[in-house]
């Protein structure tokens, strides 16, 4: 492990043997990781991936708030008054501006073969929305009727599915299969 130069200057003119420091913190950390090694070793392989599953569910969580941080403070500037925000910025605001339409609907799919390690052709897709009695599918269970199919397709020599569902700006929650 490599100290900081103010850090070694200061070892330094205190009489502290640099070179030395330098070596046993190596040590240490060699040491330390060692030791972590020894307590890990033993573990079966399903428990390291689990150890790593929670690793990664950490750095993934760590992102997403820091994601949805910064969108709250996107959405905190567009809730003001758009022309204010336009005169703010510099520019004017187009009396007739429309966003683009979507191209894709927004739910898709794409089909690999994992045994050939190429796209899957032919496959049919469905796309289905609870829609029963029940606030939500009890799963193990038999079905009782409640899904009900928004669309199907066959998928394409790359794989890609046809259209599932109609064109919408903003998809409702809803349990999906």
């Amino acid at each position: 492990m490599k100290l900081g130069n103010a850090m070694k200057n200061v070892m330094i003119r205190i009489g502290i043997d640099w070179p030395k420091v330098e070596f046993e913190v190596d040590n240490l950390m060699l040491m330390l990781n060692y030791a972590v090694l020894q307590r890990r070793y033993p573990n079966r392989p399903i428990v390291e991936f689990e150890i790593a599953a929670q690793e990664q569910m950490k750095v993934t969580e760590l992102r997403l708030a820091k994601l949805f941080s910064t969108q709250v403070k996107a959405a905190s500037i567009s809730t003001q008054n758009p022309e204010t925000a336009a005169k703010k910025a510099g520019g004017f605001r187009w009396k007739n501006t429309q966003i683009s339409p979507r191209t894709r609907p927004p739910i898709t799919t794409h089909v690999l073969d994992v045994a050939r390690g190429s796209p899957a052709a032919g496959i049919e897709v469905r796309l289905e929305m609870w829609k029963g009695n029940q606030p939500r599918p009890l799963f193990g269970q038999e079905d009782e009727g409640g899904w009900v199919l928004e669309g199907s397709s066959i998928t394409d020599k790359d794989g890609r599915s046809g259209q599932l569902m109609s064109m919408i700006d903003a998809l409702n929650p809803a349990y999906t299969k």
